[in-house]
């Protein structure tokens, strides 16, 4: 637009100067002078004006890659922003089964020492109460017993073995006779056998200048093998063969 400007001047002032409707020579050249720094800015212009032109496309394929780089680079960020998420999810959800695994390892530990604990208690009643009646070594148990306190006895008499849901019993009768503090020892040690052992009956009797005569019946266990089902309560067969009849100390 600068540009034709220009040469619509140039061209009037030529045409005047053929028409001959401008003055002199030298007032042609006033108005040359007049308009030629305008004509050189227009030039100026022109020339940028090209250059802009030129380049516009190249600006334009500037801008739309920065677009599409800036547009690259958000999708990327929220790509990774994903797996960061994912992360955290997978890192919080391995806390949680690292905290369950702990959980259940103390858990496993406290079962551990519950069946421990079990199996010492199993021991203990299978120690406390045998499998089987084993009359003679409870009549040495007790034989150990008068000889600490220094107590005679006389024969000591078992009686049936009775059967009850989960375990058997059978009663033991003997007579002991000693001083009064050597007869309370003896029934003090006589409760605390590593066999159990019931005092059930119990009578007393003075023989004079501080002896005393103690006529005990002691009922004791004997645990039910696994598997066996009880019997039908009352006196187990053959049970009175095998105990009845008594032992000497």
């Amino acid at each position: 637009m600068i540009g034709s400007g220009f040469a619509a001047i140039t061209e009037g002032s030529k045409a005047l100067e053929v028409a001959g409707i401008s003055g002199s020579g030298e007032e042609l050249r006033s108005f040359q002078k007049l308009v030629a720094p305008e004509a050189g800015v227009c030039r100026k212009m022109d020339s940028l004006l090209d250059n802009f032109r030129q380049k516009k496309g190249l600006f334009l394929i500037i801008f739309l890659g920065l677009a599409a780089l800036f547009f690259s680079a958000r999708f990327i960020l929220a790509l990774q922003m994903d797996k960061l998420d994912y992360a955290a999810e997978l890192l919080e959800a391995q806390g949680e089964i690292i905290e369950g695994c702990q959980d259940l390892g103390k858990d496993m530990r406290s079962l551990q020492a519950g069946i421990e604990k079990l199996e010492a208690d199993a021991a203990a009643v299978k120690s406390a109460i045998p499998s089987s009646a084993d009359l003679p070594v409870l009549a040495k148990q007790i034989y150990v017993l008068l000889k600490k306190h220094g107590l005679e006895g006389d024969r000591i008499v078992s009686g049936a073995l009775v059967n009850e849901e989960r375990y058997d019993y059978f009663t033991v009768s003997f007579s002991v006779e000693g001083g009064r503090e050597n007869i309370l020892g003896f029934l003090a040690d006589l409760e605390r056998l590593q066999r159990k052992v019931n005092i059930v009956e119990l009578l007393l009797t003075s023989k004079g200048d501080n002896a005393i005569r103690a006529t005990l019946q002691l009922e004791t266990y004997v645990l039910l093998p696994p598997g066996k089902a009880p019997a039908e309560k009352g006196l187990a067969e053959g049970s009175a063969e095998e105990l009845t009849g008594g032992a000497e100390w």
